[in-house]
């Protein structure tokens, strides 16, 4: 094995002469032989070794460029099913950069709250999937998922914020009885009396007579969404009173 560019390589095409070191021209009076050895490991060795691991990255590296390129496509052939195992080969040259992607896998362990209730669904032994939801915290490159309320028992400095949101929307010229109607249409999980509805017991609709109604909730999506769609309402049945009488 010799390296392109060297005087080996050149010995290797039998010259008649070589140039020296210092320039001078010298008579190669011997014979040269070449004998094949593996130094390091053959192909055979190396594509069993890979094929065993199977690594999604290959990186040939410390080789002449030549040999690299034709073992890189030696395991191309070898590994070309993608169903299988298809690696991905690099022959960088020297100095150049590789970038590598790795996805590892991100556990998570469930405490407190989440934890008990998790285990409360295996023992029924139900095959039918649930949802959780809590937090996903990260600390000290641990994971864990937790119950909004466990939050400050099991971490330091942080604590659960929450965001009371109220609304004034005009309201005038139609009788309170007409925007329940209308929310009727639209949810089916309501509650009223003579001045209040209470939907998704998640946001309140208050009339506040004669000029108004005042729409309350504590910020999250589904409530957000809801209390949009009061506004929406509230503000039709101002833009088209005729419709409603």
């Amino acid at each position: 094995y010799v390296v392109e560019g060297t005087l080996a390589k050149k010995i290797l095409s039998l010259p008649k002469e070589i140039t020296s070191m210092d320039g001078r021209l010298l008579p190669m009076n011997c014979s040269v032989e070449y004998i094949s050895f593996s130094a390091h490991a053959d192909f055979v060795g190396t594509s069993g070794f890979i094929e065993k691991v199977a690594p999604p990255h290959i990186v040939l590296v410390h080789g002449e460029k030549t040999e690299m390129m034709r073992l890189k496509a030696a395991l191309h052939k070898k590994f070309h099913n993608p169903k299988v195992y298809q690696p991905q080969v690099y022959t960088p040259a020297n100095t150049v950069d590789v970038v590598l992607e790795f996805r590892g896998e991100k556990v998570a362990k469930a405490i407190g709250r989440m934890a008990t209730d998790l285990a409360g669904h295996a023992k029924l032994k139900s095959t039918e999937k649930t949802n959780m939801s809590g937090l996903l915290v990260e600390h000290d490159f641990h994971t864990h998922v937790m119950h909004p309320h466990d939050l400050s028992e099991y971490t330091t400095n942080l604590l659960v914020g929450t965001i009371a949101q109220k609304q004034h929307v005009p309201f005038v010229h139609q009788p309170f009885d007409v925007l329940v109607l209308l929310v009727r249409q639209m949810y089916a999980d309501i509650k009223t009396t003579h001045d209040t509805i209470i939907v998704g017991n998640c946001v309140m609709v208050t009339h506040c007579p004669p000029e108004k109604v005042v729409i309350e909730w504590t910020a999250d999506p589904t409530a957000d969404m809801i209390a949009d769609s009061i506004v929406a309402l509230t503000m039709h049945a101002q833009a088209s009173p005729a419709s409603f009488k």
